[in-house]
């Protein structure tokens, strides 16, 4: 236990001190901070409490999207980076165990991820209690504009007075402080109205402004975003933080269209219905429905749901850890820049390929025509064949970096000839229109160069 505590700390403070978790969460404040004045604008008889409507829509959808994207970034940077940086093996080589680690870089990542949520939170619910300005005659909500930027400046002159005077952390003290200030906001403006008059408690969660439904629709969204933590952990086990960027992203795609999904994967393949289990059903945190019609939240039946996706991904996580290699090849130590980004590249097109045609074959029309499951098909063997030769050149493999100059080769003569304009080389245009040749001969020409850079052949040397 006080190793696991020990990593969940670490992983933590560390989290908060990265400066890309202080960007997430500014730019979290400037979404919901803009969406106030950008709602007031739908149309209707009773406008006034559809504006408040779209506000909150906004505003729990904001706050899911920038949860996401915070874990992702997070796990990566938990997990992927110390692999990379060998401080992982050197964490295992003692006495933990990689159980215990995945867990408690899991906990650390969740509890940043967390702090996050909880302050953009609070940023959201003062929004929604200032409200929409749905016409010139409403009054601003000035306890709520005042005591905000307040508490915002103060937390910045904290953080910069600890830094320079004590040396603490900028985004670490900025983030706490921040977290302090704005849940004293929160209690003041509970008692305070518009007007600076004293309400009772009660009158802040009335209608109009701050409900109990608000509440747990935010909790729901809470649930999702720790769902959206374990993914963006498991995958961070392997992969490196955009290929976790971009998974993440995917899974938060096809878990919003579960129902679509799973329904055509129950009706195209056999065995179906297991497939669609392995994506989340996120629509099952999704409050928009039902309070926009004032139906009651299933929260007692979701969170069984939660808990037993997350403990399905934590156990995935640590089993795809268990097996991770830590120690880093001779190659990937002194990997030229030039080959990471080439190979990450063409790794994300493999992997464009492969989700391309997955949802090809979740559609019913493609088992129609032959040429559709061609084409899905060749994807998909596509797909894998070029993650495969990327990986092995991303790995520093020899028959890799040959694979790779041949096919660029071929490439630039095929567009050359096309450009040049013989009348033979119409027959390999194959329908590309100009501007396709164009960047097709772009890019082949900046692969070989790469390719030809005596620190890329040094570095395949092996």
């Amino acid at each position: 236990m006080t190793q696991f505590i020990s990593i969940a700390k670490n992983t933590f403070v560390q989290n908060i001190r990265q400066p890309i978790f202080g960007v997430m969460v500014f730019l979290t404040f400037a979404i919901l901070v803009i969406s106030v004045p950008l709602t007031g604008w739908t149309m209707g008889s009773d406008y006034e409490a559809t504006d408040q409507q779209l506000l909150e829509n906004v505003g729990l959808s904001s706050l899911l999207l920038m949860g996401m994207l915070t874990a992702a970034f997070c796990a990566s940077s938990a997990i992927g980076r110390e692999i990379e940086n060998k401080t992982a093996l050197t964490v295992i080589s003692k006495p933990v165990s990689r159980t215990v680690f995945v867990l408690g870089k899991f906990m650390g990542v969740a509890t940043a991820v967390s702090l996050a949520f909880y302050l953009g939170t609070l940023v959201f619910l003062l929004t929604v209690r200032h409200g929409t300005l749905s016409s010139a005659s409403q009054p601003d909500d000035w306890p709520v504009i005042v005591l905000g930027c307040i508490a915002f400046v103060v937390a910045i002159l904290v953080a910069g007075m600890g830094n320079y005077v004590f040396g603490w952390s900028f985004m670490a003290s900025g983030v706490i402080s921040l977290a302090v200030l704005l849940t004293a906001t929160m209690g003041a403006i509970s008692v305070i109205g518009k007007g600076w008059e004293i309400i009772p408690f009660t009158q802040t969660f009335g209608p109009g402004s701050l409900h109990p439904q608000l509440l747990l629709g935010i909790v729901l969204i809470y649930m999702a975003v720790i769902l959206m933590t374990a993914v963006a952990v498991a995958v961070s086990t392997r992969l490196g933080q955009i290929m976790t960027l971009l998974i993440t992203l995917a899974v938060l795609v096809g878990g919003s269209a579960y129902q679509a999904i799973a329904g055509e994967l129950t009706k195209a393949l056999p065995g179906g219905q297991p497939l669609g289990w392995l994506l989340p059903c996120l629509s099952f945190f999704f409050p928009l429905d039902a309070l926009a019609r004032n139906q009651s939240l299933p929260v007692g039946w979701v969170f069984l749901y939660f808990a037993s996706y997350l403990g399905g991904m934590l156990a995935l996580a640590v089993g795809l850890f268990q097996t991770r290699q830590l120690a880093a090849t001779s190659s990937s130590s002194s990997l030229p820049s030039a080959v990471a980004i080439l190979s990450g590249l063409g790794r994300i097109v493999a992997i464009a390929a492969v989700v391309v045609a997955a949802v090809m074959f979740t559609r019913g029309q493609t088992y129609q025509q032959a040429q559709s499951l061609i084409v899905a098909g060749g994807l998909i063997i596509g797909g894998l064949a070029t993650w495969f030769a990327w990986s092995g050149f991303g790995s520093g493999r020899r028959w890799a970096y040959w694979v790779v100059l041949i096919v660029a080769g071929l490439g630039l003569g095929r567009y050359a000839a096309v450009l040049s304009g013989f009348a033979w080389a119409e027959a390999i245009r194959m329908g590309a229109s100009q501007v396709r040749i164009l960047l097709g001969t772009i890019i082949c020409s900046i692969v070989l160069v790469i390719l030809i850079l005596p620190k890329t052949r040094h570095h395949f040397k092996s």
